[in-house]
Formats: C-alpha cells, sequence, structure tokens
C-alpha cells in the first residue's frame, strides 16, 4: 500500500547548536508554535562543531532512529532566519510528489553557487537546473531519499581527502578547488546537484520554500508582486533569508507585523 504523506508520519527537524540557543531560534519557534508544528530540535545549546557535523551527521543518527519509529517523511529547517507561515498539515498536504523519491530544496538566489563560487562550477550547475541552485538550509522529502543523499554525501567527502591533483572529472575538479569547504553540507549538495542526482528537486515556483534577500516581504498580501518577480515569495509556506535576519530588531518588527508570530 502506498504510503501517504501525513501528519503523523512526518517529522520537523532543526538545529540550534548555540549557547544561546533560546535567543537565536526565538523568532523560530514563537512562528512554529503559532501553526502548532511540534519540532524535534537537534544539539539545542551545543557548542558549534560545523556545518557537516550538526546537518549532516547529526541529523542522519537522528533519522535512522525516526525511521525505526514509523516517520517516513522529513521537513529540515534551519532555526536562526527562517518562520513558518502555515502549520503541518498544509506543509503535508504539499509534499505528495515526494513520494517518488525526491527531496525538495529551497532555490537560493538565481544563478549563484556557494561556498564554491567558482565560475566555471556555476556555469555547469546551469547548464542542467538554469538558475535553480538549491540551498540545504530547509528542505523536505523521504527520509529515505534523504539518508540516500547524506550517504552520497559522505562518499564525496572520503574522496576529497584521497584526491591530490589532476582531476578525472568534473567532480574531482569541484571537490580540489572546494577543499577549504570540506565542513559544509551546502558544497556536496550542490556537487550533488551538478551531477544531476536523481533525489534533487529544487522549489522554483516557491510553493512550499522561499528564500529572500532583497526586502521582507509582504505576507499577508503576497500576490501583490507577480510570480516571476525575485522577490516573491509565492504560494510559500517556510520562508527563509540568511540575509535579513541578522537584523534582529527587524526581523523581529516584520515577523509581528505579518501576523508571523
Amino acid at each position: 500500500m502506498k504510503i501517504q504523506v501525513q501528519t503523523d508520519n512526518t517529522v520537523f527537524i532543526s538545529i540550534a547548536a548555540w549557547r544561546d540557543a533560546d535567543v537565536q531560534t526565538e523568532i523560530f519557534r514563537r512562528s512554529a508554535l503559532k501553526q502548532n508544528i511540534p519540532v524535534v530540535w537537534l544539539d539545542y545549546g551545543k557548542e558549534w562543531q560545523g556545518f557537516y557535523q550538526h546537518k549532516i551527521i547529526s541529523v542522519q543518527q537522528e533519522l535512522c532512529i525516526l525511521r525505526e519509529r514509523g516517520f517516513r517523511y522529513v521537513v529540515f529547517t534551519d532555526s536562526r532566519d527562517v518562520v513558518f507561515t502555515g502549520s503541518a498539515a498544509e506543509i503535508t498536504a504539499r509534499m505528495p510528489q515526494l513520494e517518488q523519491g525526491g527531496v525538495l530544496f529551497a532555490a537560493d538566489k538565481p544563478g549563484t553557487t556557494f561556498p564554491l563560487r567558482n565560475p566555471w562550477f556555476r556555469k555547469t550547475v546551469a547548464a542542467r537546473w538554469g538558475s535553480a541552485v538549491l540551498n540545504s538550509g530547509t528542505y523536505a522529502g523521504s527520509i529515505d531519499a534523504v539518508l540516500t543523499l547524506f550517504d552520497e554525501c559522505t562518499r564525496l567527502r572520503e574522496k576529497m581527502k584521497v584526491l591530490t591533483g589532476n582531476p578525472a572529472s568534473l567532480t574531482e575538479r569541484a571537490l580540489l578547488e572546494g577543499k577549504k569547504h570540506v565542513y559544509d553540507d551546502q558544497f556536496y549538495f550542490q556537487i550533488l546537484q551538478m551531477q544531476g542526482h536523481p533525489c534533487i528537486q529544487i522549489d522554483t515556483d516557491k510553493r512550499l520554500f522561499a528564500m529572500f534577500d532583497w526586502e521582507f516581504p509582504n505576507v499577508k498580501n503576497r500576490d501583490a508582486l507577480p510570480p516571476e518577480d525575485e522577490r516573491s515569495i509565492g504560494t510559500a509556506l517556510v520562508l527563509h533569508s540568511p540575509w535579513l535576519a541578522g537584523q534582529n530588531p527587524l526581523w523581529t518588527q516584520w515577523a509581528v507585523d505579518e501576523g508571523i508570530i
């Protein structure tokens, strides 16, 4: 029998590896509380040990446990710079396509790859995906598919350790030129995107995830901007801005003004 994406088989996971986790995650936690979204916290209040350790190794370990408990789907989000504008039921209702084994990532700034910004890498990704580049700060999918991607990231990381020069493929070139990004989870995910990994999907239509950096978006009147406008948040229910969240008083005021918290 085909498994359906439902709130009772989907887990929401986030990380808060900061000593002042209560402060850093306040707006996120308040938005989750308002939407009645139960969040499974990993490394809450612990010392930061790097993106790879927390966002791949810690999440991988937890997902294996949760899968044994019967969970089949996961929604992962960063916490310091993310808010929810829809309930768990609304979010899972938009995930049926993920039963096909995909993992839906938010779309980052169009045509921008980070942390590996080398022009050839950006052009290679664009040749397959156009301007769509994934951001690993928010994603949703089957736990099996996410664990598959984690295994691929581990293989890339292990391969990087033994490479010394004269790359035989674009993947090896990316690994060699990006050795300083060894602890960055997004680095490996974007290499998998470059390869055209079948599990990767990108939410270019902003139907579930949206990122913004131009200005604080109008959530209450989101139809004011046409979908093709880069500033549009579409119909997304999970909003993410690493760029504007750092403006703490403005981030908080925006969340209040838009009824997010």
